[in-house]
């Protein structure tokens, strides 16, 4: 067993163990609660309660899971096909990849109020659309279509971060269950954790594929298959939510608005732009955020080259290394 896979292999058995360990914790602290009367009287409200958090989760759970693993599956293969497979110069990789995340900050300004005024369903939907359409433009050597390409994969990516969630908000929201969030923070938990599986298996099925059929393109067009179940799930099962534009929405009053009434004063500006230099915390929390999104990128820009040097400097004589 190579460096590479004894890496991983030991990676996964101490995040295998502390996932153990965490899920008997956590039953643990449950089994040991307290029953009370009111918990008895309330027995057939909670099933109830329970049954149709149930069905929201199974219903969202899937979906969300496909429309990331079709992210894991190219994420590796990104920057080798622009470079090894297309030949690019390093300076029109970089751009290529500034394009893309200039694309993404400057669509996370109205994506979020284009979903809520015109669905988040909908908005769900265009992101399988867009991402599909970013992953075909890979198919071409068209350096204006490359471009294309990766500003639509900066605007998939805004709303694969956003409307997703936004959507499982609002139908939790609709559940009007009484048990204070638990539930919903259990879902995210879940998520989080199914997530990061998703990105293993991705990893090795994209590498698999890229090994078997010989090109980086591979993982791109299992995204498409990926991308079109996840179409026809969202159409056959999901419904519609709004966010305030809609009056009868549970989620019609603006919470801000609702606190600057309490504390007598005027609500903010609805420019985002001005919201955030407006609010020092805001503007905080925004600049914490490129840093630390910024440091990400670039993460993802250089690791690749970076790993093709040690690799090289390592004096292996295998050729390449594993992308996953």
């Amino acid at each position: 067993m190579d460096l590479y896979r004894s890496t991983f292999a030991g990676l996964l058995l101490l995040n295998s163990v502390v996932f153990i360990r965490s899920y008997r914790s956590k039953t643990g602290s449950l089994s040991e609660a307290p029953n009370t009367s009111e918990k008895v009287e309330h027995r057939g409200r909670e099933d109830d309660d329970a049954e149709r958090v149930r069905q929201l989760k199974w219903k969202f759970l899937p979906v969300f899971l496909l429309v990331n693993g079709a992210d894991w599956l190219q994420g590796p293969y990104i920057y080798p096909i622009y470079k090894d497979e297309k030949g690019l110069a390093e300076s029109m990789v970089a751009l290529l990849f500034m394009v893309g995340f200039l694309s993404g900050g400057i669509s996370a300004s109205f994506a979020g109020t284009i979903a809520d005024r015109f669905g988040r369903k909908a908005g769900c939907l265009a992101y399988c659309v867009i991402y599909s359409c970013s992953c075909l433009t890979l198919l071409t050597d068209r350096i204006e279509v490359l471009f294309l390409g990766r500003i639509l994969g900066g605007v998939s990516g805004t709303l694969l971060y956003s409307v997703f969630e936004s959507w499982l908000v609002a139908e939790y929201n609709k559940l009007v269950v009484d048990d204070e969030g638990s539930a919903l923070s259990s879902i995210f938990s879940m998520m989080t954790t199914l997530n990061s599986f998703v990105a293993i298996v991705a990893g090795i099925l994209a590498g698999w594929l890229v090994d078997h059929i010989g090109t980086a393109k591979a993982p791109f067009m299992a995204s498409l298959g990926c991308m079109s179940i996840a179409f026809i799930a969202i159409s056959k099962t999901w419904s519609e939510n709004y966010g305030s534009r809609q009056e009868s929405s549970p989620e019609a009053t603006s919470l801000l608005a609702e606190e600057a009434k309490e504390e007598h004063v005027q609500a903010p500006a609805s420019s985002a732009v001005k919201l955030i230099l407006g609010n020092r915390n805001v503007l905080t929390l925004a600049l914490t955020s490129c840093f630390f999104e910024g440091t990400l990128f670039l993460f993802i820009f250089f690791k690749f080259p970076a790993l093709k040097l040690c690799h090289e400097l390592s004096g292996s004589k295998t050729g390449k290394i594993p992308m996953v």
